[in-house]
């Protein structure tokens, strides 16, 4: 019979091995971020509060994670090390580049997808989505917007739309980060995103490809 105090402690566990905090892992599971919080596993007059089976089978279906394998959360010893356990990770990883790197021949396909040998593995953990990959901003070009070291996350499917920071690359091979201003006609309307660099308007014609930044970290 499992106790109170295993099956939190094999939430936290969880939440842990996914590298998320408990109300990391309720945000991913779609759950009220608060659900697994300390303060909620006892009531006011000191009554142990369960998790519901609907939120246990919310995280360990987004951490792709059967009873068993979270039976062994439950079962381990205090002091063990969630690295000696070798439990299957819900991780997917996304190509990677830094953005320096992005004009080069072979880094995208005409398509705009990551393509060749230069991209490394950025690993987004739980979330997994075939339409991303990341860019690595390095010195001040972006600033303020973008700083060096941030890592910004691109989909190839997300419409782009007014307002979009975006990445594009022109017929001529030219691979830049710009804020969307006008997309609809045969012209882009496009803001740089350093002050100090010029606006641009170019034609449709004129652009091979154009994704949408859809996260960055800052």
């Amino acid at each position: 019979m499992f106790s109170h105090k295993q099956i939190w402690t094999a939430i936290d566990r969880l939440a842990r091995y996914n590298n998320l905090s408990a109300s990391g892992l309720a945000r991913r599971a779609g759950l009220d971020p608060t659900t697994f919080n300390k303060s909620k596993r006892f009531a006011k007059d000191g009554r142990a509060r369960w998790p519901s089976t609907e939120s246990l089978a919310k995280v360990l279906s987004v951490t792709n994670t059967d009873f068993d394998t979270f039976n062994r959360f439950v079962t381990m010893r205090p002091n063990d090390e969630l690295s000696s356990v070798d439990l299957p990770r819900d991780s997917s990883s996304i190509p990677m580049l830094e953005f320096s790197e992005a004009a080069s021949n072979d880094a995208f396909d005409s398509d705009g997808d990551p393509t060749g040998d230069n991209w490394q593995a950025l690993d987004l953990g739980a979330l997994k989505d075939p339409s991303l990959y990341a860019l690595k901003v390095k010195g001040g070009e972006m600033e303020p917007v973008y700083r060096d070291g941030d890592v910004l996350l691109v989909s190839t499917t997300a419409e782009p739309r007014s307002g979009d920071r975006v990445i594009l690359r022109t017929n001529a091979g030219e691979i830049t980060a710009r804020t969307l201003v006008i997309a609809d006609g045969e012209d882009i309307s496009l803001v740089a995103l350093n002050p100090e660099a010029a606006n641009t308007e170019i034609p449709r014609s004129e652009i091979t490809w154009i994704s949408r930044i859809v996260w960055a970290s800052q």
